[in-house]
């Protein structure tokens, strides 16, 4: 009868130890890689304000990741245009400048600057609905593939700071 109590505090212990060493994995994150992990900052963001009849704007800012990630799409509300595409200006093999979209998003690398400019990648404010007026600020949300969202004060500027 010793034998088999001892057996079963054994039996006991063993699940305690197993559980509490699944739980505390569970806990720390046994990846990682995993979002919770990751920090994305942005900062900088503005935009130059617009005239009557133009009908697109574009949003500037540069973001660090602290892990890989992909800065996947931006949205802004619809009050401000109908919405927003990341581009990038190449030069085409007549060296001539053209804009293309990045559809398939921005690769951030672990702890290297993105900077979005003029001239340069940027996010293109499609329809806008009123011009952009110098002194104004509106919301921009950055979606990434991995990290959280985050949303950012974009303002409008009359000139490039």
């Amino acid at each position: 009868m010793g034998a088999l109590i001892d057996s079963c505090r054994a039996t006991r212990r063993l699940a305690f130890v197993l559980g509490s060493t699944v739980g505390l994995l569970c806990a720390c994150g046994a990846d990682a890689g995993e979002a919770g992990d990751r920090h994305v900052s942005v900062s900088d963001a503005w935009s130059l304000a617009t005239v009557t009849g133009q009908p697109n704007g574009a949003v500037y800012f540069t973001v660090v990741s602290t892990a890989a990630d992909t800065l996947q799409r931006i949205v802004v509300p619809s009050s401000i245009a109908d919405h927003a595409e990341i581009h990038e200006t190449v030069t085409n093999t007549k060296g001539e400048m053209a804009m293309q979209e990045m559809s398939s998003g921005v690769p951030l690398e672990p702890g290297t600057a993105v900077t979005f400019t003029p001239g340069g990648k940027h996010v293109m404010l499609v329809d806008l609905v009123q011009p952009l007026a110098a002194g104004q600020t509106f919301d921009a949300t950055l979606e990434f593939a991995r990290a959280e969202s985050v949303t950012l004060p974009v303002a409008v500027v009359e000139s490039a700071p």
